[in-house]
């Protein structure tokens, strides 16, 4: 294992937190990654500002690490 001190940082969009969280709910639905990824970029575009903002928040602290 790595240690975290020379670990590359991964850095997450507001976009690859949202998909993250969202993947771990579909998957008891046993899609193909390819079908996985449409309805969660589908879930996505259907967000608001307001439903955003806490995933570009998170995302701001990833890139301030």
């Amino acid at each position: 294992m790595i240690p975290l001190d020379i670990a590359p940082l991964i850095l997450l969009s507001a976009y690859n937190i949202f998909f993250k969280m969202e993947r771990e709910k579909i998957l008891s639905l046993e899609v193909g990654f390819e079908n996985m990824a449409k309805i969660i970029g589908g879930r996505w575009k259907a967000l608001g500002d307001e439903e955003r903002a806490p995933y570009k928040a998170k995302a701001v602290v990833s890139f301030s690490r």
